[in-house]
């Protein structure tokens, strides 16, 4: 995993602060791999919330503003499928998502799949 370019490890709060006002999101990806996602080099503080949708302090300090977070609903389907693909490019069952029918397609690792439900496989 890698740190979302152009964000302050500073930035990064933890998953008990995205918990208080996303509860039911919380409840759902906590029983999925995604929801299991650490790294130690981000100072054990970027979990599975933060991974994918980036720091959350200034979210956070601006009442719940959308802007200061990523969403993945007004996204491209690119933008979308890049997100993804920061992680799964490094699995050889991924790995072929550039140049495949569905990137061809127009479509997103989203239409199909949802890191919220997605379930943990051990």
């Amino acid at each position: 995993l890698t740190m979302i370019p152009n964000t302050n490890p500073d930035d990064y709060v933890g998953n008990e602060s995205c918990k208080a006002c996303h509860e039911n999101q919380f409840k759902e990806i906590s029983k999925t791999v995604h929801g299991k996602i650490q790294n130690a080099h981000w100072k054990n503080k970027v979990e599975s919330c933060e991974s994918c949708h980036g720091p959350g302090k200034t979210h956070i300090e601006g009442g719940g503003d959308k802007t200061k977070i990523i969403s993945f609903k007004n996204r491209t389907a690119k933008e979308n499928s890049e997100s993804c693909m920061t992680c799964h490019s490094q699995t050889s069952a991924h790995a072929i998502w550039k140049g495949s029918k569905h990137e061809s397609a127009g479509l997103s690792c989203l239409d199909c799949h949802s890191a919220h439900h997605s379930p943990a496989t051990n």
